[in-house]
């Protein structure tokens, strides 16, 4: 008697944790309680991501630098160097960090370039 209350606490947690997006944590108690499926499928519920796709033009956003007359630096997140933007600057020298040469995310730098022109 006293398990089957314990099995039923723990499946409540479990809807709780589910509705908080703990996927992971829900998944554990079902393991502990040997639902595999039930694990499994839980898991899967917390891989699944929505896709927005967002078109943002780099160049256009590089052209309002330039008629704002900003210039700005944007931060490698993998060597710290600065990269200088001013008006002059075109897609092809933001491809690449200048100093260590990895690859520059263009989602990074959307999000950097339009809170410097003042969309966010």
């Amino acid at each position: 008697m006293a398990e089957d209350f314990r099995r039923t606490q723990k499946l409540a947690q479990v809807r709780n944790l589910i509705e908080a997006e703990d996927h992971e944590s829900a998944a554990g108690i079902y393991q502990e309680l040997g639902m595999w499926k039930e694990a499994g499928e839980v898991r899967r519920l917390g891989r699944r991501q929505i896709v927005t796709q967002v078109h943002v033009n780099v160049n256009d956003l590089v052209d309002q630098v330039r008629k704002a007359g900003i210039a700005t630096d944007y931060t490698c997140p993998t060597c710290g160097g600065h990269i200088h933007i001013t008006g002059e600057t075109t897609l092809a020298t933001l491809r690449n960090c200048q100093y260590c040469g990895s690859v520059v995310q263009t989602t990074d730098l959307v999000d950097f370039l339009t809170k410097v022109v003042g969309y966010q």
